[in-house]
């Protein structure tokens, strides 16, 4: 066993390893489970058709692959080209989307309310971007995912925000797809 655990330190020990990090694309169900726990949804067990536990195999589905339904043997592909298509991109933007809404299904899944994703207000929208990145992604946002954020929701990052009602559901529900959608999620 020495041998092995040699091997393994030697591994983790090389540059190569620590450079690939967030050099591979998730695959569909690494995206949609990632994407769940980042959420914070809690399933049950699916008891009808309409249940979340059934629902995800569609939703995966409509990312770009099916559970169980690979035609070869030898599995599907662990490669970033084989899952960095545009319409597989575009899936996984619309599960984002979805996840995000905090409706769809309703049943056999609670979702985290909304505002509990928010630091204490007033605060400024960089504020908020980066409590909720941190929250949601475990690090702090890029400026880059920072200026999304602000565009995707029509308002600058230095706009200060008294009241939840200010930021509005809506906004606050695009800026967790609007996360969700960086490399910072779709990559491992």
């Amino acid at each position: 066993m020495p041998a092995v655990q040699d091997l393994i330190g030697k591994i983790i020990a090389h540059p190569d390893f620590a450079a690939s990090e967030g050099q591979k694309a998730r695959t569909p169900i690494e995206d949609a489970v990632a994407t769940y726990r980042a959420l914070r949804m809690v399933t049950t067990k699916p008891r009808k058709e309409a249940d979340f536990g059934n629902v995800i195999v569609y939703q995966v589905a409509n990312v770009g692959y099916r559970p169980f339904q690979w035609p070869r043997p030898d599995g599907p592909p662990d490669v970033a080209d084989a899952w960095s298509s545009v319409g597989r991109i575009l899936g996984s933007f619309h599960l984002h989307g979805v996840a995000s809404n905090g409706v769809n299904p309703a049943d056999g899944v609670t979702y985290r309310n909304i505002a509990a994703w928010l630091p204490p207000l007033p605060a400024t929208l960089q504020e908020i971007v980066d409590h909720v990145s941190g929250q949601l992604l475990a690090r702090r946002p890029t400026a880059r995912m920072s200026k999304a954020v602000a565009q995707r929701l029509g308002v600058q990052l230095t706009d200060n925000f008294r009241t939840f009602d200010e930021l509005r559901d809506y906004r606050a529900r695009r800026m967790l797809a609007c996360l969700l959608d960086t490399p910072q999620h779709m990559s491992r």
